[in-house]
């Protein structure tokens, strides 16, 4: 099996360390935090959906991601993560989600069907922001931190299109 690959990851105001190791039929070994989960992830075809399996359960996730974040939307709660060190490190490096302008993009293509919150409101970690609906459910899009809401670029009844911009936290 091959060596266990050390990567530290902004999530919120925390950086954590994930242990990754491929197991020998594609699926991953995470460990986070002492325990370690098996988990596939394998794409639907539409470029933006994929089904993540973990310990066995399956469920349909939405992700986009670039050089350095990764958002997941998973039953309605979006979660925002930075690459802050590189693997086997051991360091974290920049790029930290819990310090500066956050911009929150479309996970996925939908219409918005209410927005939660007002420019210039105080939110914190998990507050809903507003309800996307999209593949007929409705997903609220949840604060991946604390923060305060500068600019809503949304309003109910608008069409979405993934990466579209949400809103900015500061």
């Amino acid at each position: 099996m091959p060596p266990e690959s050390t990567y530290h990851i902004q999530v919120g105001d925390d950086t954590v360390g994930v242990g990754i190791t491929p197991d020998t039929d594609g699926a991953l070994l995470v460990k986070l935090g002492g325990t370690t989960r098996r988990i596939t992830l394998m794409p639907a075809g539409d470029g933006l959906t994929y089904f993540l399996t973990v310990d066995g359960v399956r469920r349909p996730v939405y992700a986009a991601t670039d050089a350095q974040t990764l958002e997941i939307l998973v039953a309605g709660d979006l979660f925002s993560t930075s690459r802050v060190g590189v693997p086997g490190s051991g360091s974290p490096g920049s790029g930290s989600v819990g310090s500066g302008p956050l911009t929150l993009k479309a996970p996925m293509p939908g219409l918005v069907k209410d927005v939660l919150v007002t420019e210039g409101e105080r939110v914190e970690q998990g507050t809903p922001l507003l309800v996307l609906e999209a593949m007929k459910m409705n997903n609220q899009i949840r604060s991946p931190r604390a923060g305060l809401v500068l600019n809503l670029a949304v309003v109910p009844g608008q069409r979405l299109t993934r990466g579209d911009e949400l809103l900015s936290l500061a």
